[in-house]
């Protein structure tokens, strides 16, 4: 893999952005029967920091983040015993692409910290582990691919209540919901 990060400010506003490319070349054993397979995945990501005041800032970011399948997606084909299921992958699976936007705010004073954020992503070619109708003493799963949205916010209380200087307590609270659908 590849990867660039940057940052510039332009006073009280902040510009971030990174990209990523990786390769992902996976390798079978000669006599497993199944394919090699290579992918290629690129991706982007571009943010904005606002600090309103000292104590308060807005951010705004997008990105467009790949991933490609792994091993156990591409090959599963058996019984696996977390899962207490019979899992099996498919070979054909694509690069999963999501586009991404999150809108977030910020305050702290002291030793009180409190932050929300809103997102929204898109997927390509979402990768997932669906259920089947084939009846047998344990469920059995696929891997597949449909394109998904998921929706989300996530927010956080974080409190040091006590800073002896070698030592630091504190109290953080954090809660996130997200719903995802198919298309």
């Amino acid at each position: 893999g590849l990867f660039w990060i940057g940052r510039r400010d332009f006073g009280p506003i902040a510009l971030e952005l990174g990209a990523r490319y990786d390769r992902n070349d996976v390798d079978v054993a000669d006599d497993a029967g199944a394919p090699d397979r290579d992918f290629d995945t690129t991706s982007a990501s571009a943010a904005l920091r606002w600090d309103i005041s000292e104590d308060f800032h807005l951010s705004v970011g997008v990105d467009r983040a790949q991933r490609a399948p792994t091993p156990e997606e591409l090959y599963s084909d058996g019984f696996h015993v977390a899962t207490d299921s019979f899992e099996f992958g498919s070979v054909d699976l694509d690069v999963e692409t999501a586009n991404r936007a999150e809108l977030g705010l910020h305050w702290h004073r002291g030793p009180l910290k409190v932050s929300a954020s809103v997102y929204q992503a898109r997927f390509d070619d979402f990768i997932f582990l669906a259920g089947t109708d084939i009846e047998a003493e344990e469920p059995v799963r696929v891997w597949t691919q449909a394109d998904a949205r998921f929706t989300g916010a996530e927010a956080e209380i974080d409190w040091t209540f006590l800073d002896t200087g070698d030592d630091r307590f504190g109290l953080r609270v954090f809660g996130d919901t997200v719903r995802a659908r198919l298309d």
